[in-house]
């Protein structure tokens, strides 16, 4: 089994201190929001959709901490009765 963190559970981290987080509770990757009840303040989606270089830097970011990128969550409160 594997530990990744997820990111908006440490929401009013900085990236970078979420990326030490993880290393601190022994995670091995990442999972971040991107978008639906995420507001994805650590990923700007259409920029790395559109562009490679940035989107290869943001790999290289997560990796230089030695963690991998688990997943990329895009869920939303669809039962919620609001």
């Amino acid at each position: 089994m594997e530990l990744s963190l997820y990111r908006d559970s440490v929401a009013s981290l900085s990236f970078d201190d979420v990326l030490d987080l993880a290393v601190r509770v022994g995670a091995q990757s990442v999972e971040l929001g991107a978008g639906g009840h995420s507001s994805a303040p650590h990923m700007r989606v259409h920029e790395l959709l559109e562009d490679l270089v940035p989107r290869s830097r943001y790999s290289r970011k997560i990796g230089s901490w030695g963690l991998r990128l688990s997943a990329i969550n895009c869920s939303a409160w669809l039962m919620h009765p609001k």
